[in-house]
């Protein structure tokens, strides 16, 4: 789109205009302290190198600059307030008045950019984001802090504050600039008004700035189910480990993990409810919630933020409104916690350090976490209104099963849940302190057989005896089966 000269003046006499909106930001003990604390949180979660060129957006009165050069890096500081520039630069600091949509820097120039409490100041945050990517190098950092909104300090209010959104949005924008999210913290606090949230995030820009279009691909999968065609699409994305493998089956006319697939099929039906705990893109939830139809039921479960917004986007493409999604992760308690994203597989994100396994190697050399909610899944039900015909659960968390399963003991027992799907992850299980052998004997004391599930068309469901194992060194997974239920 080609500006007018008409529409460029609007523009012009716009942003002079909210010019008058600034005002000067001297230091505070609280920020002050904040920007300390997150700093150190930076630096031990990317590598910066000696010397390393720093852009301070929104730099205020050199805070943030007196910590850089403190610890040998080259600071560079903007702000649109001519009473912070000069201070700033009577303390020696090379600052210049500049908007933060319209950077007067080169490609490539900046290791990192600091951005905290800068962007809410945008009238356009998404344009200011892709400026923001140009001036960083490939795999260079960003920090981005932001007040959320709709606390007891009301940011939205505040008289220059154009862009208090919500996480989502702003984890959603950055990604689309060409970053990739290494770590998101609630940063949480009391002030005199009240309880006061600020969201902290950090952020890797990828070798290739933009992703590129025919990176991403909307796949149709077309089924008959119940004696009904049925038809989903998925956005997938090529770039991502299991999203790949994925896209090469639907590109062979094949279906992805069939077995489970066909199970769905199988023994979902209209106005059923299904749970699923480790959605990762959303694949089986988005299948389940055609199959039930619009009175069934769909809860799905993905603690990690990309997955989680990868699902949403699924959701969206299908119009669906039978899908209840919680980004948090399920367990055997409820507190506050940390999931370790897997760097090497976006289907392999778990609440134990992934960088343990020998095939992740990028996870190992960038450990990479995001805060999350953990919960029973007993207590979520239990605010989740009306259920009816609770007919699958599948447990999908790279070595949590036997925790899900144990917070869910009173859900199972009060609708007779018949099938129950488990990955069974040997090493993530020993990770999570327990083993095969445990999973199976807590399941057989709750009544259920075990099936390896195949992909075997003429027998897909191999029983399991007690003390009898699938000889693997890979994941798979069984189904847990109530022998009263068909």
């Amino acid at each position: 789109m080609k500006l007018e000269r008409t529409q460029i003046q609007k523009l012009e006499l716009f942003l002079e205009r909210i010019k008058n909106d600034t005002y000067p930001e001297p230091p505070t003990k609280l920020h002050s302290q904040v920007t300390q604390q997150m700093f150190h949180v930076c630096l031990k979660q990317i590598s910066l190198p000696p010397a390393a060129k720093i852009l301070d957006v929104g730099c205020g009165q050199g805070v943030a600059l007196e910590i850089f050069q403190k610890h040998g890096f080259t600071p560079i500081g903007i702000t649109l307030n001519t009473e912070d520039v000069a201070i700033c630069q009577q303390k020696g600091y090379e600052v210049y008045q500049m908007d933060q949509s319209f950077l007067e820097f080169p490609d490539n120039y900046f290791d990192f950019v600091w951005c905290r409490h800068c962007l809410e100041h945008s009238i356009f945050p998404y344009f200011t984001l892709q400026e923001i990517s140009r001036v960083i190098k490939p795999e260079g950092y960003l920090y981005i802090e932001v007040p959320a909104p709709d606390t007891s300090c009301k940011h939205q209010t505040n008289r220059n504050h154009y862009s208090v959104l919500g996480k989502s949005m702003w984890l959603d924008l950055i990604k689309r600039s060409g970053f990739e999210t290494l770590k998101v913290l609630d940063i949480n606090f009391n002030v005199p008004a009240g309880p006061d949230v600020y969201w902290a995030m950090i952020h890797q820009k990828s070798s290739s700035n933009i992703i590129s279009e025919n990176d991403i691909k909307t796949i149709s999968i077309k089924w008959q189910s119940n004696s009904k065609n049925q038809e989903i699409k998925l956005s997938l994305d090529s770039n991502k480990f299991t999203q790949k493998l994925m896209l090469e089956c639907f590109k062979k006319g094949q279906t992805y993990e069939s077995e489970i697939f066909e199970l769905l099929c199988r023994f979902l039906r209209t106005n059923d409810c299904f749970i699923d705990i480790g959605a990762h893109i959303g694949y089986y939830s988005i299948l389940a919630a055609k199959i039930v139809g619009n009175k069934g039921k769909v809860f799905a479960f993905e603690p990690e933020l990309s997955n989680y917004q990868k699902i949403l986007e699924n959701i969206n493409l299908n119009s669906l409104n039978n899908i209840k999604l919680f980004n948090m992760a399920v367990g055997s308690e409820t507190k506050e916690t940390q999931i370790f994203v897997n760097q090497d597989n976006d289907g392999g994100h778990a609440l134990w350090d992934v960088g343990q396994h020998p095939f992740n190697y990028k996870s190992l050399h960038n450990q990479t976490m995001q805060n999350t909610q953990l919960s029973k899944l007993d207590n979520i039900l239990s605010q989740a209104g009306d259920i009816t015909n609770l007919k699958m659960i599948k447990i999908d968390t790279e070595g949590a099963e036997l925790n899900v399963i144990k917070g869910a003991v009173n859900t199972i027992s009060q609708y007779n849940v018949p099938y129950i799907i488990c990955e069974i992850n040997r090493f993530g299980l020993e990770r999570m302190g327990t083993n095969e052998t445990e999973l199976r004997k807590f399941m057989n004391f709750l009544d259920y057989e075990t099936y390896l599930l195949t992909s075997n068309s003429s027998n897909s469901l191999v029983k399991l005896p007690v003390g009898k194992y699938h000889k693997t060194s890979h994941v798979f997974n069984v189904l847990f089966k109530k022998e009263s239920r068909e």
